[in-house]
């Protein structure tokens, strides 16, 4: 579990892609269902570990439809019974049948590749969420629409503790922090308004998908560097002390 002063929540990690368990009395929302059987294993251990059943798992808030991170979602439904969260634009990419143009097409390919792998299927129910609306469940999550990788790309705003959950604006290694490669962006003419946007809102801390080790501190830095890098000129307010060693 994160030790800071941010809601309980638990890293579920996967080959490619790390899902987030938040859990509030008893009740469990999952973000992103990860690719692998791997993911599967790691969230029924951390599920047992709290001592709580399947039925916990109230929801499944999906910050967009690529297979990485919707490739567990018919299993964790069926499994759980959760309920099933996404922007509405993204709705074709959770069915498989999005209409890829130009480089993104290498993206289309590579899921049809994943899908047949990982026998993937759709879940039958769905429910939209829309920009700024609190999600249920209890876990104080609001949506920020945040396209580019997407059009229905989303990140969840924790607007108690000032935490971002933010997708896949960002990855954030130790050897490098990078947007999205350009074949795997839908929209990528948008992806400057939701920095931007992302920016304006300043976190305090930021939790991206893609990551070697779960620290929101240090993500909220390498976002600020990676923001400012960008913008040449233009700063992100510190709304904590940055380590620029």
């Amino acid at each position: 579990m994160v030790q800071t002063n941010i809601p309980d929540f638990y890293s579920i990690y996967d080959l490619v892609v790390s899902c987030h368990l938040l859990v509030n009395d008893g009740q469990c929302v999952l973000i992103d269902t990860g690719l692998t059987p791997l993911a599967r294993y790691s969230l029924k251990r951390r599920i047992r570990s709290l001592g709580l059943a399947p039925s916990s798992l109230k929801a499944i808030f999906l910050t967009h439809g690529h297979l990485d991170h919707t490739g567990n979602i018919a299993w964790i439904q069926k499994w759980s019974g959760a309920q099933i969260y996404i922007h509405r634009e993204d709705q074709m990419h959770l069915e498989g049948r999005h209409p890829y143009h130009g480089a993104s097409r290498i993206c289309g390919w590579l899921e049809s590749i994943g899908r047949a792998i990982f026998h993937y299927s759709a879940p039958k129910i769905l429910n939209y969420f829309q920009d700024g609306e609190k999600l249920p469940f209890g876990c104080g999550l609001q949506v920020m629409h945040l396209p580019g990788h997407t059009d229905g790309h989303c990140g969840f705003f924790h607007i108690e503790s000032n935490l971002l959950f933010s997708g896949d604006l960002f990855a954030c290694y130790l050897v490098s922090t990078h947007a999205p490669p350009f074949f795997l962006n839908t929209s990528a003419g948008k992806l400057a308004s939701s920095f931007r946007k992302v920016a304006k809102s300043n976190p305090r801390f930021i939790v991206c998908n893609h990551y070697e080790f779960t620290d929101p501190c240090y993500m909220r830095r390498k976002f600020q560097q990676l923001y400012e890098r960008r913008f040449a000129g233009e700063k992100l307010a510190n709304t904590m002390p940055i380590n620029r060693k």
